[in-house]
């Protein structure tokens, strides 16, 4: 059966709030979806069997197999997409166990990233009236090629209080609207033309 469930332990040690497991029994297929805007961001995953209850028949033996690829792939379908569609086979993720069924165990989070070039105002929405978590933002230019103006000065300069600023605005809330600009998050390079990233989570 295609279970997908939050769970919280592993999501305290890296800072994140919510995370979500993903399992498919043998030759099941099924999808991993993050919100609009979300991208899937990889913990660890596995096809194979390391216990006797997980998608257990009457016709598997004990047994500790996993295939050593399976992570790779699973990296190469999943990771930094939206959306991906997943079959728990063999064929895919590589030979595991001869004399047991396999299952295909999934752990990530989704996470959210937007960019709005200086002068733009933009919204934010968590669908299904989920709380927005502020994870990193920066206001100011990291690079030359994001927002390409033709006043650019400095090719590194960032606020220091970005993520404070933003936090006050959109922290816990369904959705929020903010201006990309000097005057709400300060000037830390003029007269360089700049934007701000920042990196978020519905929960």
């Amino acid at each position: 059966m295609d279970y997908i469930w939050k769970f919280v332990i592993v999501c305290i040690a890296l800072h994140q709030v919510y995370c979500y497991r993903k399992l498919l029994c043998e030759n099941e297929t099924g999808s991993i979806r993050c919100g609009k805007g979300e991208t899937i961001r990889i913990i660890r995953g596995k096809y194979g069997r390391s216990d006797a209850v997980t998608c257990w028949s009457k016709e598997d033996q004990l047994g500790n197999c996993v295939s050593e690829d399976s992570l790779v792939k699973i990296y190469d379908l999943c990771n930094r997409k939206n959306n991906c569609i997943l079959t728990a086979s063999g064929g895919v993720f590589g030979s595991a166990c001869s004399n047991s069924s396999s299952y295909l165990e999934i752990e990530y989070f989704c996470e959210g990233t937007v960019t709005v070039c200086e002068g733009n105002v933009t919204t934010i929405d968590c669908p299904d009236l989920g709380r927005m978590s502020i994870i990193n933002a920066n206001y100011g230019r990291r690079n030359t090629v994001t927002c390409p103006h033709g006043l650019i000065r400095h090719n590194y300069c960032l606020t220091k209080f970005s993520v404070d600023v933003l936090f006050n605005v959109c922290e816990n809330k369904p959705s929020c609207r903010f201006d990309a600009s000097s005057v709400v998050f300060g000037d830390p390079c003029p007269p360089t033309f700049k934007y701000l990233e920042a990196i978020y989570r519905c929960l």
